[in-house]
């Protein structure tokens, strides 16, 4: 296999790992139903922030593989597969305009919510969050138990500039719908790319496994039984919660 074709396999490949593991991390977070009021507010601004890293990773192939069109179009159509080709430059196509300057996920990345802001963007959305808003650091003697909730309602400010919305819910759930699309689409193209470069030069048949030919997995949860908390324990032994303190700062 050329180095370019392997190179271009690796980094697609690479990219639907990426994708998929924190997709994944995503809804985990989002399955977790507390009972607390803390954790419910923790738990929502850790599944915020996980969300920020999954719009700021899906851009990082999309912007640059995907925009260089010769060397995507030279491999993401496998003549043998009318379908996969088709499902590729359908993909394709719709990357590509997600992925416009004008874009809500190309706003995001580049501005306050992923990148190290400028100090009049930081301060632009520290001025839009209300001053009766809850202004606190949640510190704990663990750190995986800790939150600095403030800093996160900034971000929280700035990400709202961008949506265009004034209700938070309805931001988190714009953006939320966005990425999971251009996510999945993400995953559709990468797929049918990878499976151009295997056939051309190792074979179609080795991108359809058959039945019983691979490792079987048993006891596997269902996904959506799945979740991850905000607060655990270090310790192997089965111990109380720690008490995390809040801390108002403003």
């Amino acid at each position: 296999m050329p180095s370019d074709d392997r190179h271009l396999l690796l980094l697609a490949s690479h990219a639907v790992n990426q994708t998929s593991v924190v997709q994944k991390i995503l809804l985990f977070s989002l399955h977790h139903q507390p009972d607390s009021s803390t954790e419910k507010l923790l738990s929502a601004a850790q599944s915020q922030t996980i969300l920020r890293l999954l719009f700021g990773v899906l851009p990082e192939f999309g912007n640059g593989e995907t925009s260089d069109q010769p060397k995507a179009d030279r491999h993401r159509i496998h003549r043998r597969n009318r379908r996969r080709r088709d499902e590729g430059i359908a993909a394709y196509k719709k990357l590509k305009r997600h992925f416009g300057t004008s874009s809500l996920l190309h706003r995001l990345r580049n501005t306050i919510a992923y990148h190290h802001t400028s100090s009049d963007e930081l301060e632009a959305a520290f001025q839009d969050v209300p001053e009766e808003e809850e202004w606190a650091c949640y510190a704990s003697d663990r750190n995986q138990n800790s939150f600095y909730f403030a800093s996160d309602m900034v971000i929280s400010a700035g990400v709202l500039r961008v949506t265009g919305e004034t209700n938070p819910a309805k931001a988190f759930d714009k953006i939320m719908r966005e990425v999971l699309d251009v996510s999945e689409t993400m995953v559709d193209f990468l797929l049918c790319l990878m499976s151009a470069i295997v056939a051309r030069h190792c074979g179609a048949e080795l991108m359809s496994p058959q039945v019983g030919t691979g490792i079987r997995i048993d006891n596997a949860p269902e996904l959506h039984d799945v979740s991850i908390p905000f607060f655990t324990e270090a310790n192997k032994r089965p111990r109380h919660r720690r008490a995390t303190a809040r801390v108002r700062s403003k």
